[in-house]
Formats: structure tokens, sequence, C-alpha cells
């Protein structure tokens, strides 16, 4: 079957899409594809860094007064916000007319018109960087209104002190326009099999007094097949079934897999596995639609790239991968599972990614890892995605709860961060909740809802038809969210092996294991 460009054309526009995969701007996300068609700005010799933080080039956009930035390092094995004290630091300078804001990444401050006393709160200017963990390329994005003053239309300035400087300062104009924050779908698609919500509670917020009551609110108003909670300490697992049939006032029975402070949640049958450590949580969940095996973890927190909190995060993400494979393989709860070794899996919760990459490597690698998946998860309204925040903390936002899952077995229809802050009052309403519920804790809840099918089951309907393949030739070609509706194989582009996947299983019934 041959499809030229313009047979593309007019099959999309008679058909119609069953679901919209719109192009991404960029996006701080730390998945730097997005930034390809961007010029490079200014360029700097690798190798004359007086640190550990040597630039090689950076790049630039903005969207009304947001300025975002693309830096890349010649070193990969070095975080921003955090390290040994001989790496020295970057500072970012920032100059509009005689105003100007510096950003220092190892001090973790941002101060204007370089008086270090006269701080401004990473919350005051939406300053945002990804990825948390090691990387030779970050990406920023912060708003230069409430900071030097900037319109659009101003040129702004743009150096680096510290490790590394540019030969000179490179010049960048906002000429482009502020653009409206993307609006996500709060409520379920057509065809979902599992909604899933995840959510660290600070320090056993579930049954605080003050706080358990707004998130609540919150846990209610999503209305989730399966819950994942971190710091839940000092509660038991009687304890949280009683709350949350309390959250719910519908006389619903819930079912609480625990193990250290995590926590697997839903109204239908959980069958936990016990895991022997108290950093992840395991069990089958039975959901009308199929099973899924759910793990929560909660990874070890702090520290950087290479010390003894990031050894600790890779021997857990490879227990992790271990149980996954025990699952495979029929053993685990003495092969009382067995039957059920080719469901989905879902790993979720707090990842704590702030030193390497290398937990998440483990979980995507296919060989000896699972293979799944971990697409960047944006706000419900807005692009960003970072997950934690705190308007006291020296460390800016940033990513840290994550849903890594497997391609067979599962269809990613949506999902998005909700920050109950940003919503308007007919989504607060809709949800049942208060602006202020999020805040109850510092971590934001991950919503997510699947089908129950095959990777080439673009709508999730259970059946790979016309419709498929409308989602794809509509989408064709564009940039998207990675496996988001047409974009089968996750690689952020809407393409021929998306095309070639949906043609290869037409007319397919599809069982979600």
């Amino acid at each position: 079957m041959v499809l030229c460009g313009s047979m593309v054309a007019v099959v999309s526009m008679a058909l119609g899409p069953a679901c919209s995969t719109p192009g991404v701007p960029i996006s701080v996300d730390g998945m730097l594809s997005d930034w390809a068609g961007v010029a490079t700005l200014a360029s700097d010799p690798s190798g004359d860094a007086s640190g550990a933080f040597d630039l090689t080039s950076i790049s630039a956009t903005s969207a009304g007064t947001i300025l975002r930035l693309r830096l890349d390092l010649s070193n990969a094995s070095v975080n921003l916000q955090d390290g040994n004290a001989g790496d020295g630091t970057l500072r970012i300078e920032i100059a509009r007319g005689g105003s100007s804001l510096t950003v220092d990444m190892r001090d973790r401050s941002a101060y204007l018109n370089g008086n270090t006393g006269n701080t401004i709160h990473w919350t005051n200017f939406a300053w945002n960087q990804a990825p948390t963990f090691a990387s030779s390329a970050y990406e920023v994005s912060l708003d230069l209104g409430p900071t030097v003053g900037a319109s659009v239309g101003d040129t702004i300035s743009i150096n680096f002190s510290g490790s590394d400087s540019l030969s000179s300062s490179a010049s960048f104009a906002l000429t482009a326009p502020a653009v409206p924050d993307p609006v996500g779908q709060l409520g379920r698609p057509a065809n979902t099999g599992m909604r899933l919500a995840s959510l660290n509670t600070l320090n056993t917020g579930i049954t605080n007094g003050s706080r358990g009551p707004r998130l609540g609110r919150v846990i209610a108003g999503v209305d989730a097949d399966v819950y994942c909670f971190c710091e839940e300490y000092n509660s038991n697992a009687g304890q949280i079934a009683s709350e949350m049939a309390g959250f719910f006032s519908n006389g619903s029975s819930w079912n609480v897999a625990k193990e250290g402070d995590n926590a697997i949640v839903s109204e239908h049958p959980v069958t936990q596995v016990s895991t022997g450590t108290s950093s992840y949580a395991a069990a089958l969940v039975e959901l009308p639609a199929g099973p899924v095996f759910v793990l929560c973890v909660h990874l070890k927190c702090c520290g950087f790239v290479g010390d003894s909190s990031d050894n600790q995060r890779v021997s857990q993400a490879q227990g992790v991968a271990q149980l996954i494979a025990d699952f495979r393989a029929g053993t685990v709860s003495g092969g009382a599972l067995a039957a059920y070794a080719s469901a989905p899996v879902m790993v979720t919760g707090d990842w704590n990614l702030v030193g390497s990459r290398t937990p998440l490597d483990i979980l995507e690698d296919d060989v000896p890892g699972p293979g799944l998946v971990a697409p960047a998860v944006r706000h419900l309204v807005g692009s960003e995605t970072y997950t934690w925040l705190s308007s006291t903390s020296s460390f800016w936002p940033g990513r840290l709860d994550l849903m890594a899952y497997s391609m067979e077995g599962f269809r990613r229809l949506q999902a998005y961060a909700l920050d109950t802050a940003e919503l308007d009052a007919g989504q607060l309403a809709q949800l049942g909740a208060l602006a202020s519920d999020s805040a109850a804790s510092d971590h934001l809840m991950l919503v997510a809802d699947f089908a129950l099918t095959c990777k080439s089951d673009a709508d999730g309907d259970g059946v790979v038809n016309l419709d498929d393949i409308q989602n794809v030739l509509f989408s064709f070609g564009q940039e998207t969210d990675p496996f988001a509706c047409a974009d089968l194989d996750g690689n952020g582009f809407v393409d021929l092996v998306d095309l070639q996947a949906v043609l290869f299983d037409f007319g397919q019934l599809c069982a979600s294991w």
C-alpha cells in the first residue's frame, strides 16, 4: 500500500480526527528534540572552563517575556544544583538596560542588579529547569518581566560567569508574542481502562488532620482506579482504607497494599507482592479491563551524581527491575501469580532523580531491563513538567515524580500533573476542590488514563481499524508528546513507523495481556 503526501492530507481531511495530537511547543521537560529547529545563539570553545561546567553552546527562544534557554556542556557527569565543592559554579547573567538578573546554580540563588542580598525566589519568576539528573544539555525557563522589567520587543544580553563564560555577551530579542497556556482534559477519555493517580503526600499527609481533607478533595475529584501514595510513613493499610472511604463518602471499600511508606490503593482486588524493602510496594491489581502489575516507588532522595544517595537509588532501581523480571518469570509469591506474567507493568511514584539518570536507564533498557517507557507529563494547564516545588526551599522546582510502563498492554490516552492553583473556577468545581488544595503537599499529583490494549491501537477501543489509521494520518509528520495518541513507537514524531504499525496489525482484536 502506497500513500503519498497528498493522499495522506485528503484522507485525513475526509475522515477527521478521532483523537488529536497537536504539535508541541518547546517545553522544559529534559527531552531536547524540540530544539532541533532552533539556531545556536552562541558557541564557546570546549575545554576552556575553570571548573566542572564547560559551556559549548547556548540556544534561546521566547514567548512574551518568558525566556527559554538550552545550555550544552562538554561534561555529562555533573549536576547543576548540587555536587562536589571543587566543581565551582555556573552563573547565568541576563541584563536589559540597567537591570540585571543573576542565577547562581550551585549557590541555588537568584539575585537582582548584582546584589547578592537582593534575592528573588524561584517561584516568583517562574524558574523551571530540566532535567534534574546530570546531563550534557539542560533547558531552563524564566519570566523576565518581574526580574528585569522586560517587555516584548526588548533586546537582552546573556552571559555566564563562574566556571565558564562566553567571549562576549550574546544578544537576544524578545520578539515572539505570549501564547496562552495549553489546557488538558480533567475527565477520562473514551476507552479508558485504567486511571492511575500518583502522589507523594508529604510526611503522612492522608491521615493528617489539616492536610488530609485537602488532599482528599483532589484524590476523590480525580476518581482514579489505582492510587500510588508515597511518604505515608506513619499510617497503616487499615487507616488509609478508612480515610479513602471518608474522602469518597459513597460507601466505597478500598484495598491497600502497603510496604514502607508506599501504598497501592484500589477499589478493585489487590494482591500484594512482598518486595523485602521499604523503597517500593508491589501488587497485582485486577481491573475490569484487565490485570496490571503496579509498583509504587519512593527512591532515595537528595545528593548528586556518583554519591552514596545516587548509588542507593541505582541499587533500588536494580531491585525493581529484578522484581519485574521475577514477575515475568512467574516466580513471585511462590508462583501464585504465574498466570498473570504477561500483564502490563506500571512503575510510578517519587523517583528523586537528582543525581544520575541511571535508575531510569535500568528500567528503560530492554536487556537485561524490562524495557519500560517514561515520557514526560505536562501540567493540566501549561507546558511545565515539574512535579515538586517549594516556596521556601533553595532548590528550584523539578520533575521528581514519573510514570514508567510497558509498551505492550498500555496505550496512554492522556496524562497530566495536577496543580489546583492553576485551575479556573469551572475546573475547580468539576474537580470538587479548592485552589489551595494541591499545596497540602510539596508534590503534585500525576494523573494518567490508559487503554489496556496493544500498542498499535491508537484510540484504545480494543481493535486496530480505520479509526487508528485516521489518527496517524491526521497527525502525520507532527512532533508530539511521546506515546500520545498517534505516536505509537514513542519517538516524539508521527511518521511512517507509526503508520506501518497500524497497517501491520490492521483488523486485529487487542487483549490487554
